[in-house]
């Protein structure tokens, strides 16, 4: 599971030896006789169905958590979520201190590996959703930002011309024809 789970990750034979102690040529044997994956990584919906949930060769639940984070997250994600899916930390366990990043960041890792532990169904579904609408509560009882500046104030170099009309075409309003501002027709217009 581990090495397959590495493969998705992109990771290239000798990464993988260095880290599972496993020689390369067993993993490029390994990878060509059993899980040939590394020409179809551009293939998202291929790798889903084939590679991370084939039911004929997932051993169970934790096997496609750990390769659907590595295939979709990379080396970092599966380096981050490892020790739990493998079960060497236990994702429902308290953090000890979420002041520091490092905290917070060891937190939604444990979340998101506890989220993809629970059992699919409706009524999971709507715990999880109830839950996801917790974590957003500071953001959206954080201050609104200030409107953007209009793109005049933005850009002072550049102003659209502003339409005026000719007094001299005619005395009828309706007869008036828009045309485009210049420096001379804004002094007619002044004068």
């Amino acid at each position: 599971m581990l090495v397959e789970a590495h493969l998705l990750a992109r990771r290239t034979t000798a990464e993988i030896a260095g880290l599972t102690n496993i020689s390369a040529s067993v993993i490029d044997v390994f990878e060509a006789i059993f899980f040939n994956c590394r020409d179809f990584l551009h293939a998202n919906d291929w790798i889903t169905l084939q590679a991370i949930h084939n039911r004929q060769r997932m051993q169970n639940a934790r096997d496609a958590i750990l390769k659907s984070f590595a295939y979709h997250g990379g080396p970092i994600a599966l380096d981050a979520v490892t020790p739990y899916v493998l079960g060497i930390k236990d994702p429902f366990e308290q953090v000890s201190d979420l002041t520091t990043p490092a905290g917070r960041r060891e937190q939604s890792i444990r979340l998101a590996v506890a989220a993809m532990l629970l059992p699919q169904g409706p009524e999971n579904d709507m715990k999880l959703q109830k839950l996801m609408l917790l974590l957003r509560e500071p953001e959206r009882k954080a201050p609104v930002s200030t409107a953007p500046t209009s793109f005049k104030t933005r850009s002072p170099s550049f102003s659209l011309p502003t339409p005026s009309f000719d007094a001299n075409q005619g005395a009828n309003a309706d007869d008036r024809t828009p045309v485009p501002a210049t420096d001379e027709v804004a002094k007619r217009q002044s004068a």
